[in-house]
């Protein structure tokens, strides 16, 4: 939240304009943990970076401002990708784990996407490791609908 109000305040600075890109994660909806468990206060805070984010959609018309969020699944960072490959298919799938994970190209791209396509604003992609990326929405009460979206 700090990083964001920063953000803001030097744009407004600046003369006003500009894009803002929140991480938040796909545990935070009905995307993520399938199985009980897991870090509930994680989940709860990733819930409100989306919140956070979509509430702040009125920025683009009153200061061109635009603020979105990405929610992603496992991405291959070196500590997740260690933990990830001790795993077999099997335990994988009983775990709640993907397939397979994001990496890193794929999650700048995604970042680079949200930051520059001048239409979005207050959106939020999930992008669960074994599918394809996907807009929540507009208006979607239970983030159960994609639209889908290319990067």
């Amino acid at each position: 939240m700090y990083g964001t109000r920063f953000a803001i305040d030097a744009m407004r600075r600046g003369g006003g304009g500009g894009a803002i890109v929140n991480v938040s994660s796909i545990s935070a909806l009905w995307h993520g943990r399938t199985k009980g468990g897991g870090t509930p206060a994680y989940d709860s805070a990733k819930a409100g970076v989306i919140r956070f984010t979509t509430g702040l959609a009125w920025l683009r018309e009153k200061e061109h401002i635009r603020v979105n969020c990405f929610a992603p699944g496992w991405i291959a960072t070196d500590e997740v990708r260690s933990y990830w490959e001790t795993l077999t298919p099997t335990q994988r799938l009983e775990r709640g784990a993907p397939a397979r994970l994001l990496d890193l190209e794929e999650v700048a791209d995604a970042v680079a996407r949200l930051a520059r396509d001048e239409s979005l604003f207050g959106r939020v992609l999930v992008w669960w490791s074994d599918g394809a990326p996907g807009l929540v929405t507009w208006g979607d009460r239970g983030y159960g609908e994609l639209e889908a979206i290319a990067l």
